[in-house]
């Protein structure tokens, strides 16, 4: 009987490796000064797949770090594309892009659907922010049920509305 080889670095393992210590090298390049470089190199892990990348250029772009060359549109595309892979602060920045109508036209209820899809993978502050837009619709029972979760994995500012919540009722 023939036993399963162990992993090896294949091409597709060495091209992964060197995605993300290119996204690494971003990281320290950033934290030196040195933003044009660290953008480049977040570009080169952006297209080759690494999601971290890809929410970190959404964000740059969002926060404005690019001069002249930041776009929320831009930001709106780069979350969009970590978020429909998955990608837990893709998902909330596509749901915070949706929000408050980021290089979007704004949709609570696009906003909604993305905060909770993120809170279903854990999120704590898709949780969150789902059960204030939950609150704002008089949807206490959906609310709560969101914050209770949040609250469960030791939100802070969950437990703090669950409780005033629980009082007002």
């Amino acid at each position: 009987m023939m036993l399963p080889r162990t992993a090896t670095w294949t091409g597709y393992d060495k091209k992964r490796a060197a995605t993300d210590a290119a996204f690494l090298e971003g990281l320290s390049l950033a934290k030196q000064g040195h933003f044009k470089k660290a953008f480049h190199k977040f570009q080169i892990s952006h297209r080759n797949g690494n999601l971290d990348a890809t929410y970190t250029l959404g964000t740059w772009h969002r926060e404005g770090w690019l001069g002249k060359l930041s776009s929320t549109v831009s930001a709106f595309r780069y979350y969009k594309q970590a978020a429909v892979l998955s990608h837990k602060l893709g998902i909330f920045g596509l749901a915070l892009s949706y929000s408050d109508g980021i290089g979007v036209k704004q949709s609570k209820e696009n906003a909604l659907r993305w905060y909770e899809t993120g809170g279903g993978k854990g999120d704590v502050h898709c949780m969150y922010n789902a059960a204030i837009i939950h609150l704002n619709k008089d949807q206490i029972i959906k609310a709560r049920a969101w914050l209770k979760k949040a609250s469960d994995l030791h939100y802070k500012p969950a437990n703090t509305l669950l409780m005033k919540i629980d009082q007002e009722s």
